[in-house]
């Protein structure tokens, strides 16, 4: 059971210092010379973050900027996949960073990343071709799993979930620089999730495994536990509510 809801806290430093090590191993190429940039469907600044200790390609308000606490969603999946040769599906891909740092850390892995914006799978592909990773690293357009083929041993996912009533509303600054669609989903900000809960009992193979960011926290659930998953996923997101509805009419009285 150790494995059906884990939560990791990330160590940044140690992560980076590795990852630049990962990064200089695959030939890490500089920006301007990155395969397929100029292809890209929109215009792009010279931009880069640092995640996982390599550099990946951003389009601040097009495509989400990948931002450090997702680096234990790499480092949780890196941890369960090991030496072993297994499928993984990164959904909600957006700029790349889960489905490149993850490629870098488990070198027998076969990963498809998926996203419903044409800009991000741009961004991503751009980001694998950066890294060299276009034999492992297939990105697809499509909505969650629907352009994976088989079955999966694992897939990740850093999904919107906030309500979408949230939006740009009081204490939202922290997401302003985020465009909104990456951050916010319609009605209870959950059907992505709830959705992609219930593709996965179809699509995981008998031992494989689904984890998610929520709430700076990785959660993650084999094949036979996703309805506790599913469980502790609305248990969280009720306490979010909770404690937003009450910070709410404390700011207003300010």
């Amino acid at each position: 059971m150790r494995r059906v809801l884990a939560e990791l806290a990330g160590k940044p430093q140690r992560r980076r210092a590795q990852g630049q090590l990962r990064a200089q191993r695959s030939g890490c190429r500089s920006e301007s010379g990155s395969p397929g940039l100029r292809r890209l469907p929109f215009a792009l600044a010279p931009a880069e973050v640092m995640f996982d200790g390599i550099k990946i390609l951003t389009a601040p308000g097009v495509v989400m900027t990948p931002v450090p606490t997702t680096e234990a969603l790499v480092q949780w999946a890196a941890e369960w996949i090991g030496s072993r040769s297994v499928r993984v599906a990164d959904v909600g891909t957006g700029s790349g960073a889960v489905a490149v740092a993850l490629a870098l850390r488990a070198p027998a892995t076969g990963i498809w990343a998926t996203d419903d914006s044409e800009p991000a799978v741009a961004l991503a592909r751009a980001n694998v071709a950066r890294h060299g990773l276009e034999v492992r690293v297939q990105v697809l357009l499509g909505d969650l799993l629907d352009p994976v083929p088989g079955e999966l041993d694992l897939v990740v996912a850093n999904l919107p979930y906030h309500a979408e009533a949230r939006a740009r509303g009081p204490g939202e600054g922290a997401c302003s620089d985020q465009p909104a669609h990456a951050i916010y989903a319609p009605g209870d900000g959950l059907g992505y999730y709830r959705d992609l809960l219930e593709a996965c009992r179809t699509r995981l193979n008998g031992g494989g495994a689904l984890a998610i960011q929520l709430y700076g926290s990785v959660l993650a659930a084999g094949r036979g536990q996703l309805d506790q998953l599913a469980h502790e996923i609305e248990i969280r997101a009720q306490a979010a509510a909770t404690v937003s509805a009450t910070l709410v009419p404390r700011r207003a009285a300010a």
